[in-house]
């Protein structure tokens, strides 16, 4: 990266890293990222509007007014489940999962890590509403039809997933709850070439997700 980007990058990570110790982020302005020259980082876009408006001062009038607004906030709930949840639920659930990834990597051998993952979550029943289903017995009956802790897991999933919606004020109507499909599956990154890579979950209102097992201890990511 050219050193103003890596400048950028450097001041953005100690404050994502202050964040995360006080547990409070402040509401930011959205930045125009307009150009970078030198040692310069992005301009700001109020600014850069004002500059461009000084050549048509009617325009400028009417446009002084210009205000920023967070567009797309970002709103995360972390809940800390390892000690209220049933002994052993966590442990439980993660030896299901890698002995499951584990079978489904034997009879792959040769396939790359990140293929092998899609290829583990396409074998899966991702639909809340058919788990229950002599299919999806078939397809993973450790999980699916005798895990208790599978269906606790599927209680506190839904209910985070409706604790974001309803406790950041987004307004849904009582059918809408009631229409909604929840999506869940399972993931295993054994640390053999495999990541989670940036993507998006479209037609969602929310997402969450639940550490079962983790590498070391790190706070953002600890069961």
């Amino acid at each position: 990266l050219p050193k103003a980007e890596r400048k950028v990058l450097s001041s953005i990570w100690k404050s994502v890293k202050i964040w995360n110790r006080t547990g409070s982020v402040p509401e930011l302005p959205i930045w125009a990222a307009s150009f970078l020259e030198k040692d310069t980082c992005a301009r700001n876009a109020k600014e850069t509007i004002e500059r461009a408006a000084h050549s048509d001062s009617e325009a400028a009038g009417i446009l002084g007014s210009f205000q920023q607004r967070n567009l797309f906030p970002t709103r995360l709930l972390i809940y800390k489940t390892a000690k209220s949840t049933p002994s052993g639920f966590l442990e439980r659930l993660s030896n299901i999962a890698i002995s499951k990834y584990t079978e489904f990597g034997q009879q792959h051998p040769d396939m790359d890590p990140n293929d092998l993952n899609d290829k583990f979550f396409n074998s899966q029943v991702t639909s809340a509403s058919q788990v229950g289903t002599e299919w999806a017995r078939e397809v993973w009956p450790e999980l699916y039809h005798s895990s208790p802790d599978f269906k606790l897991l599927l209680r506190l999933m839904r209910q985070a997933l409706l604790d974001l919606v309803l406790g950041t004020g987004l307004q849904l109507t009582e059918r809408e709850l009631e229409n909604s499909e929840m999506v869940l599956w399972a993931a295993v990154y054994p640390g053999t070439g495999g990541r989670h890579g940036y993507h998006v979950h479209q037609g969602s209102i929310s997402s969450c997700v639940m550490y079962l097992q983790t590498a070391g201890s790190h706070k953002s990511v600890d069961p």
